[in-house]
């Protein structure tokens, strides 16, 4: 079990790495679905380790709102927008799509 201290140094460390601008490729496309989000912020979350699995899970679900990358999934605001401007200028390209 770790103290209050340790557990805080965890999560900065976490936190630091997880959403740090270098690493802001790995968030695109976790705003497409609460799966994908889960996916990408636990891989996020892990690097820093190494954690056991169950302690990935426990932080993703534990770090909420206080994250930019919060464990509570939001879908793109911007994602609906660039769909319509593609789909009506006639771009069927997944990978410019996915893009938003």
């Amino acid at each position: 079990m770790l103290d209050e201290a340790a557990a805080d140094a965890v999560i900065r460390r976490t936190l630091g790495h997880a959403d740090a601008p270098e690493r802001a490729a790995a968030n695109v496309g976790s705003d497409l679905s609460p799966a994908a989000h889960r996916d990408t912020r636990t891989q996020l979350i892990a690097e820093p380790g190494p954690y056991e699995p169950e302690l990935v899970e426990a932080l993703y679900e534990c770090l909420g709102p206080r994250s930019r990358g919060s464990a509570r999934w939001t879908p793109s605001t911007r994602g609906l927008s660039a769909v319509l401007r593609l789909v009506a200028a006639g771009d069927r390209d997944d990978a410019r799509l996915r893009a938003g």
